[in-house]
């Protein structure tokens, strides 16, 4: 039986339906909304740093093409596969700004520095959006990046040993964490996806945000797109397909069409709805109309363009965009320049455009800036949208003449002439974009004019004077910031000095150093400017007085005007309503006082909403009832009573506020008084906003009564200014592959069955032309003696000849006889086995010599040990030659190996459990990183065997004819330690080798040498010499040391024990042959740690013990686990002011923080008390009261046990609990 339906029934499903449709037309409307681009930035080749900079170069025709700078070399080796050596090239891809988005050296050395610059474009392009970043606010934003190489990652990969990856590499290279680093950063919590469709990558990237935008996804989208040249195995690929121009040029439509030119290049964008930017005041570049995705399919081949496909793309397209084919009034192509693909995008779209008959104008900025591949999209977006927004065309670049395979005058098309302005109509412009991906993957998106009443809120009328906020991370780049505004200001109207103002306040992040003025022009604005000098804190009164006066006064007519710039005059006759009175009576006769307090609680309640700090404003005269008020210790109510009862209607009084504020930045001359309520408002403001509150600015500029209605317009105000600092690996500068007839040393690889390895043998330097030179003085002379000449031997006495005759015999008479060279070899012999004493070859596997000569000391370890794996470095080309050579000979390929590479800048190839340096390190100009690159590739717990020379005094001494470079014994101190190397063994062998290398005949002898080797070879043989004289007369040391790679120690415990054994060595003559036993496992030497033997260990203690009870030593040893996590340089300064996370503290490097706090103080501070709330200092301060605690709680144990047996069984129970309840608190 049905039942009865009633008409309540009929009612409710009626008005369910209406729910529905109402649900369904507005999903279409905001489908039907377009979307508008409020923000831009971008970097290009030809110096491009702006969007300024890209019109300007566009305009002008520019074309960004250079041959390949000589650091970036690498990247276009070799010659004679890769053809090209011209690309269109960015300034500079190694200098990054890591401390302001709060990223450690660390981290950045290891980023892929496409994603740094993504982090300072796109922030470029949201100030450019005057979009604050608040990362704290956690904003519905997506982000939206093309990327289509990873470059420098890959490079990396390929060159540094697996167990020297450092623990960034993933989220260095990762094309994921291109878009999700930038989402982390900001703070952004919408989408965050990278796109790789190769190089339609970032136009896909802004149709993919588009949608995700109208399905409310996001609020607004970030979208991106970069590329960077690096890998020569790419460029090498694309010559061997022939894509490659010869001459690196993208000759789009030209006759001389011979394939692309890369180019590198990012480019940023912020698109919202179109609403929604009406609503923010944006200024808007240009509409996204819509567009469309499709794939090739199957054509002839992979990479072959569709004609087909491409048609059908821009008639979808278009028809999302609900634009006909001829409302075109621009396409910007995809564009290449090559010879039959530029024909095929022309006749698709053509075929697309069907029987329009108007000319349509095209362009392809890869004319002048090269294939940016998957920045390419945006490149194009960026060119189409500064067209629209500045209502010209830009003209195209034409190398020669045009493609005669286009049947140009059967084409509705034509290549856009010399730039022009639009002619004026009232039809929207419209503009399209192309890109088509190597993959198949095509992308075409119609842009369209913002027409101003429509697109864009109207400029309000100026409301001057303004008050300009500035500020930055850091003093020096608040410094620049001001000096480019002092630049700019005086070509701004009071129109654009208003907006940007208004930007600074609304659309800029506020940083801790800050400068604030006030002005009504540019001119004034530059002259506030002048002479801006931040200094420390201080305090001063702020002061402001509200004289009463009649309607006609100036002291009304300021307080009238005041109340219309805060939007406060309703609400003042508000007040007058609740006393009884009527709103007209507000600035009328008799009425002074009251209107004065009505206009100051509107003020106090306008400095309320800005969230400004009123608990300590103070008053004078009936200002001070005020002030209790705005204290929150009176009521409105008795407010109003005290001062109408102090001070009848129509009397008349002053009414004074004093706000004290700290003042932090010093002014030349002191500002003159102001005749405007507003001004001084303002002023007070920015004096507020310099200590350093947060206010909402936006209150200040009032908001519209109808949401939906116009803000105020922004302005385009310049950009923060990055202060940059190299952050590079060295890996990525090596190259890949031998250049075109340059001679290579081969050798087995020792992972590689029968494989080659070649190491490119680059140009010789320095002490490596000497030793060449003298390989071919010995050639000349048919000496076989090659490898013992650079080694001196240490003889007990002067010997009965001269040390040049060990290195070229041949040249003098009679020669070195055979018991004078078994006496020199067996003094080497025996000096070599001194510095490998103690050392345990069974725990050694792979050994690295860090300057091998002629390989001596290699092919002896190898002859003395099967087991071990030696690789050998050497800069001496000749010297390489011969080493690979004997590695043949002797059958060790599969064991040995030889690199022709510099070991201060070649990062080696391993890691080893043994390295040794016999006479190199003198040599070396730039010790530290020598030291430091064997540091790296050294495991903890091995050893560095090093002989070489110091000096004995105060300063560095140099012979540069043989390239001897000696430094004081103290600064070898610190050299070692600043390394990580402990020094467990130090010998003096001055006395030994000076005698070797005393010649009382050196005149007559070095003249003999003169008559076999040229003037230049002979004095390089002088250095010896001289070096021996310093050795006799102690103004220098012959060292033979033991180092331990030692991450167990802190580097103040390493200056302590490095400077100690130094200070003392023992000489040569005492040496026994007594196995020292060097420990290089880290499990033997924490076992040799934790007896206490050794003077690591002691001093380790002892240091850990001195710093529990002193709270400055805590300190400054967990500010130096933070340095050495992130790898920051001690002259860095650490703000104890700033959050962890601002320094680039994350969970790695907070992971050796808290592992360095257990290991040095024995404290266990756990990970998520490191990364949780609170400052450096807070940090800091929790570990010195823990280890403070720690100390009471050992002293207090330690007096409980003398007395024990002497207490009581409840004070025993008691101090069990006590100890019980401090451990508890502690996380022991």
């Amino acid at each position: 039986m049905n039942a009865k339906i009633t008409e309540m029934d009929i009612i409710r499903q009626q008005m369910v339906a209406i729910d529905e449709l109402k649900k369904r037309l507005s999903t279409q409307a905001t489908e039907a909304e377009p979307l508008a681009i409020v923000g831009m930035a971008c970097r290009f080749g030809g110096k491009v740093q702006s969007l300024d900079g890209y019109w300007d170069f566009l305009a002008s025709k520019g074309n960004a093409v250079s041959t390949v700078p000589a650091a970036r070399a690498q990247a276009f080796a070799p010659e004679d596969v890769v053809y090209t050596q011209k690309a269109s090239f960015l300034d500079d891809i190694t200098s990054f700004d890591a401390a302001f988005f709060g990223i450690s050296a660390r981290e950045a050395a290891s980023m892929d520095p496409q994603q740094r610059l993504l982090l300072e474009v796109s922030h470029e392009a949201l100030e450019d959006a005057g979009h604050p970043i608040d990362r704290k606010r956690g904003d519905r934003v997506g982000v939206f990046v093309g990327i289509m190489a990873s470059d420098y990652g890959e490079l990396v990969a390929a060159r540094r040993p697996a167990q020297s990856v450092d623990p960034y590499h993933a989220s260095g290279r990762g094309f994921c964490f291109a878009a999700g680093r930038i989402s982390y950063t900001f703070g952004f919590r919408g989408p965050s996806l990278a796109i790789d469709t190769a190089c339609s990558s970032s136009l896909v990237a802004l149709e993919t945000a588009r949608k995700s935008i109208l399905s409310d996804e996001c609020d607004f989208a970030l979208v991106a797109g970069v590329n960077v040249i690096l890998s020569p195995a790419v460029n090498a690929a694309l010559c061997k397909a022939q894509a490659l121009s010869p001459e690196g040029v993208s000759k789009a439509f030209s006759a001389d069409a011979d394939g692309y030119g890369r180019g590198e290049g990012c480019g940023a964008l912020v698109l919202k709805r179109l609403s929604d930017a009406r609503r923010d005041g944006n200024r808007i570049y240009a509409l996204y109309l819509g567009g469309a995705v499709n794939h090739d399919g199957p054509s002839s081949g992979l990479t072959v363009p569709s004609g087909p496909a491409q048609t059908e793309l821009l008639r979808r397209a278009w028809r999302t965009a609900g634009v006909a084919p001829e409302q075109l009034d621009f396409v910007e192509t995809h564009g290449t320049g090559t010879k039959l693909g530029d024909p095929i995008e022309i006749r698709a779209l053509a075929d697309a455009l069907g029987a329009r008959e108007t000319s349509l104008p095209i362009g392809s900025v890869k004319a002048n800036i090269g294939h940016t591949e998957s920045a390419s999209g945006l490149a194009s977006v960026i060119k189409a949208a500064l067209m629209l927004s500045r209502r010209r065309w830009l003209p195209q670049l034409l190398t020669g003449e045009k493609n005669p395979l286009i049947d140009w005058a059967k084409t509705p098309l034509d290549l856009a002439a010399d730039s022009a302005a639009w002619a004026t109509r009232d039809a929207q412009r419209v503009v399209g974009v192309s890109s088509f991906g190597l993959s198949g993957t095509n992308a075409h998106v119609v842009l369209g004019e913002a027409i101003p009443g429509e697109a864009e809120a109207p400029a309000p009328e100026a409301a001057l004077p303004a008050l300009l906020l500035l500020s930055a991370k850091t003093t020096t780049a608040l410094k620049r910031l001001i000096a480019q505004y002092r630049q700019l200001a005086p070509d701004w109207s009071t129109e654009d000095l208003a907006a940007i103002c208004r930007t600074t306040r609304k659309g800029r992040a506020h940083h801790k150093i800050r400068c604030a003025v006030v002005a009504e022009t540019g001119l004034g604005l530059q002259a506030a400017l002048d002479g801006r000098e931040l200094g420390e804190p201080g305090h001063e009164s702020a002061i402001m007085r509200w004289p009463v006066g009649d309607d006609g006064s100036e002291q009304a007519r300021q307080s009238r005007d005041l109340l219309a710039r805060l939007e406060g005059t309703r609400r003042a006759g508000a007040l007058f309503t609740s006393l009884g009175l009527q709103p007209e009576q507000l600035f009328a006769p008799g009425y002074e006082q009251v209107t004065a307090l009505a206009v100051q609680i509107v003020l106090l309640e306008t400095l309320q909403a800005l969230r400004m700090d009123l608990s300590k404003v103070q008053g004078e005269a009936l200002g001070g009832q005020l002030a209790a008020w705005a204290r929150g210790e009176i009521t409105r109510e008795a407010l109003f009573a005290q001062a109408l009862t102090d001070t009848p209607p129509g009397g008349a009084g002053d009414w004074s506020l004093i706000f004290e504020v700290p003042a932090t930045s010093r002014r030349s001359e002191p500002e003159p008084p102001s005749a405007s309520l507003w001004t001084d408002l303002l002023a007070l403001l920015g004096q507020v906003y310099e200590t350093g509150a947060s206010l909402d600015w936006a209150k200040l500029d009032g908001a519209p009564a109808d949401p939906k209605a116009p803000g105020a317009l922004l302005g385009r105000a310049p950009h923060y200014l990055f202060d940059r600092q190299r952050h590079w690996l060295a890996e990525v500068d090596q190259p890949q592959f031998p250049t075109n007839g340059t001679p290579v040393s081969t050798v087995q690889s020792s992972t590689e069955k029968e494989k080659p390895v070649q190491e490119t043998a680059g140009q010789s330097v320095g002490v490596a032309d000497s030793y060449t030179r003298f390989d071919e003085s010995l050639l000349r002379y048919g000496s076989g003696r090659r490898a013992p000449y650079l080694h001196w031997a240490p003889f007990a006495e002067t010997p009965d000849f001269s040390w040049l005759k060990v290195f070229c015999p041949e040249a003098f008479d009679g020669g070195l006889s055979e018991a004078q060279e078994s006496h020199y070899l067996n003094a080497i012999s025996q000096m070599r086995a001194q510095s490998l004493r103690g050392i345990d070859f069974s725990q050694v596997e792979r050994v690295l010599d860090v300057g091998c000569g002629y390989g001596t000391d290699v092919f002896d370890l190898a002859a003395a040990h099967d087991h071990l794996r030696l690789d050998a470095y050497n800069i001496t080309l000749a010297q390489v030659d011969v080493v690979a050579k004997e590695i043949a000979a002797r059958n060790l390929g599969r064991r040995v190996r030889v690199f022709h590479r510099d070991s201060a800048k070649d990062p080696f190839p391993d890691q080893y459990q043994l390295a040794f340096a016999y006479q190199v390190v003198h040599h070396v100009e730039d010790k530290a990183a020598l030291l430091a690159n064997v540091a790296d590739h050294l495991d903890d717990g091995g050893l560095f065997v090093l002989t070489d020379i110091m000096a004995e005094v105060d300063e560095r001494l140099e012979h540069l004819d043989s390239e001897a470079r000696l430094l004081p014994i103290a600064h070898w101190v610190t050299l070692f330690a600043e390394a990580g190397f402990r020094v467990l063994s130090v010998v003096d062998a001055s006395e030994p080798i000076g005698n070797f290398l005393h010649d009382p005949d050196f005149d007559r002898n070095i003249q003999t040498l003169r008559e076999h080797i040229s003037a230049e070879e002979a004095d390089f043989a002088v250095g010896p010499h001289m070096l021996g004289r310093m050795l006799r007369k102690r103004l220098a040391r012959y060292s033979m040391l033991t180092l331990q790679r030692d991450r167990l120690l802190t580097k103040a415990a390493l200056l302590q024990i490095n400077a100690a054994l130094l200070a003392a060595p023992v000489p040569y003559a005492r040496l026994s042959a007594a196995d020292l036993g060097f420990q290089t496992s880290g499990e033997a030497r924490r076992t040799q740690a934790a007896s206490g033997a050794g003077a690591g260990a002691e001093i380790s203690a002892r240091r850990a013990g001195d710093a529990s009870g002193d709270g400055a030593a805590i300190a400054a040893q967990v500010e130096a686990l933070i340095r050495e996590a992130l790898e920051m340089p001690e002259s860095a300064r650490l703000p104890k002011e700033a959050e962890l996370m601002e320094l680039g503290v994350d969970s790695f490097t907070a992971l050796l923080v808290v592992q360095g706090i257990k290991r040095e103080l024995g404290l266990n501070y756990e990970m998520s008390e490191l990364l949780g709330p609170g400052t450096l200092g807070d940090h800091i301060d929790r570990v010195v009261a823990r280890a403070q605690q720690a100390r009471e709680s050992s002293v207090r144990a330690a007096d409980a046990s003398q007395g024990i047996d002497e207490l009581s069984d409840e004070e025993v129970l008691r101090l069990l609990a006590e100890e019980q309840a401090l451990n508890a608190a502690l996380g022991a």
